[in-house]
């Protein structure tokens, strides 16, 4: 059982909460106490922290980051009474820091089954792979959202773990990822052969200015993900200055919690995990509040959900067409609620059409298709991986 791999959190030896009011998250969130009769399918949301170093000792370390930022989220307020959140407290470590993964992954898959989407604090970044791993045994192949001011793909035998764990994710067998997108990279931070590789592998991958000139871009990418993971240094250091190195590029805090509203409003996003949180490094606990502040979005965009399927629900939904100068149909899906809009990607068995997938766009890509006869990238990626 779950109790095995976590370490029971006292939330009063972090937070004075006598001095709270009855709506901040202190008191609104329920702490696990090991009580095997937990009534967890009553809950949405978890809290896991993991409080492992930095392996390279040269860095100051993150171990105290859960509990600093747990200090910062439990003093905001709730304003969604449709969303019940539990703590968990922090996974126990391994002997080896595998073992550590295999701790995390149980721990994330026993809250999957239940429905309940896990928030995980860490922690350095290449804890993603535990992370990933619980998914193994879900049966489903997974869509995968990375954010990172880097690509973190060198072999793991030439550097350590935070910048090689995305290698053992995309060669881990049996490989269960569908579709990956990597987002908010800054190519001069980023080697071209990482970026080439992603591309062999028919991956997403998008510059940090790509969503400079209009933030909505990235909504489409992290819709259907089923994890999300975020490194805190795809963050500029004014920001978020508890970095392990520190940039004056990168999203800002207002940004980043949009993204984290994004992500929760996501209908398919079932994991949310911050890494590289580095408290020596921050001030003021500035770091700490932000991403507490992250979190608060994330609850936020979940409380409004609106779970939206074009292929079931036809008549809540608008249909589009636009021809290319060959004389190719693109078809466009828009919600009658929103602003959100699909493109019909066909999966091909040879030369015939075996079915359809609906993949998130934008109306931007619409307007380029209609107006000037471009087909977008995001349909051609995923028109070569689908098609067999």
């Amino acid at each position: 059982m779950i109790e095995s791999y976590v370490e029971i959190l006292n939330i009063d030896e972090l937070l004075n909460r006598k001095g709270l009011s009855i709506n901040q998250w202190g008191h609104q969130a329920d702490f696990f106490d090991g009580n095997l009769d937990t009534d967890w399918v009553s809950y949405q949301i978890a809290i896991i922290g993991i409080n492992i170093d930095e392996e390279n000792a040269t860095y100051p370390n993150c171990s105290e980051a859960p509990n600093l930022i747990r200090q910062a989220f439990y003093k905001l307020f709730n304003w969604e009474n449709n969303v019940k959140l539990i703590d968990v407290g922090n996974v126990k470590l391994g002997e080896n820091v595998q073992q550590t993964y295999q701790h995390l992954a149980y721990v994330i898959e026993f809250l999957l089954q239940n429905h309940i989407i896990p928030v995980i604090l860490g922690g350095t970044h290449d804890l993603t792979y535990g992370q990933f791993m619980a998914y193994e045994n879900q049966g489903e192949p997974i869509k995968m959202v990375v954010v990172d001011e880097k690509i973190d793909l060198f072999h793991p035998d030439e550097v350590n773990n935070s910048n090689s764990y995305l290698y053992k994710v995309l060669a881990h067998q049996p490989n269960y990822i569908s579709s990956f997108n990597h987002l908010c990279h800054q190519n001069y931070l980023v080697d071209p052969e990482m970026f080439t590789t992603l591309q062999k592998f028919h991956f997403s991958c998008h510059r940090l200015g790509e969503f400079k000139t209009s933030f909505k871009r990235i909504e489409p990418l992290v819709r259907n993900a089923d994890a999300i993971s975020i490194d805190i240094a795809a963050l500029r250091s004014g920001d978020a200055p508890g970095q392990k190195n520190t940039s004056p590029h990168g999203l800002t805090g207002e940004e980043a919690c949009q993204l984290a509203r994004y992500t929760g409003f996501g209908e398919n996003v079932s994991s949310f995990g911050v890494y590289e949180y580095f408290p020596k490094n921050d001030l003021n606990n500035q770091t700490a509040q932000l991403i507490a502040q992250l979190i608060w979005h994330f609850i936020d965009g979940y409380s409004a959900r609106r779970y939206e399927y074009p292929e079931l629900f036809e008549e809540e939904f608008l249909k589009y067409v636009a021809v290319i100068d060959e004389g190719q149909e693109l078809h466009f899906v828009k919600s009658k609620f929103d602003e959100k809009w699909w493109i019909k990607v066909p999966v091909m068995d040879g030369d015939n059409i075996e079915s359809y997938e609906l993949v998130p766009c934008t109306y931007e890509d619409y307007l380029n298709a209609r107006d000037k006869n471009e087909i977008p990238d995001r349909w051609l990626q995923h028109f070569i991986r689908l098609s067999k």
